[in-house]
C-alpha cells in the first residue's frame, strides 16, 4: 500500500500471524510517516513514492511473478493505480479473486474520492 494505507496495513498486521506474513511493502517515506509505524511488524521495504506516478513503485513491485504466484496479496493505495495492479495479477499471474483484496483509497487530482473503491467494475 502507499502511505494511506498504513493504518489499515497495521490492522491487517495486527490480527494475521507474524509467519504468515511474506513481505510488506509501503509506497512513501519512512521519514514522513515515523519509523512507530512499524514497532512490531514484519520488515517494510519503502518504496520512493512519485506524485506524478502515485503506485508505480507497488506495480514495480508487484510485476515480479516471482514475488506474487501462489501469494494471497492486499493492495490499497491511489484507486487508478490499483486498478491497474489488479488487472496485472488477474491477467498476467492469475491470481485467484479469493486471493486479492484491492482498496482505491484516493483519486489524483480529486478532493473527495470515496475511499470504498475496490476496484472490481473494470
Amino acid at each position: 500500500g502507499d502511505e494511506s494505507a498504513l493504518p489499515a496495513i497495521g490492522t491487517i498486521l495486527d490480527v494475521l500471524p507474524a509467519d504468515s506474513v511474506d513481505a510488506v511493502y509501503v509506497e512513501g517515506s519512512q521519514n514522513e510517516v515515523g519509523a512507530a509505524a512499524s514497532d512490531g511488524w514484519p520488515p517494510v521495504s519503502w518504496l520512493p513514492a512519485d506524485e506524478k506516478a502515485p503506485g508505480a513503485a507497488l506495480r514495480g513491485v508487484l510485476s515480479d511473478p516471482a514475488r506474487v504466484n501462489g501469494s494471497r496479496v492486499w493492495v490499497a493505495c491511489e484507486s487508478l493505480a490499483v486498478r491497474d495492479i489488479r488487472r496485472a495479477l488477474f491477467d498476467r499471474d492469475k491470481i485467484a479473486a479469493s486471493h486479492l483484496v484491492t482498496r482505491g483509497y484516493w483519486r489524483s487530482g480529486e478532493a473527495n474520492h470515496p475511499d470504498h473503491d475496490y476496484g472490481e467494475d473494470d
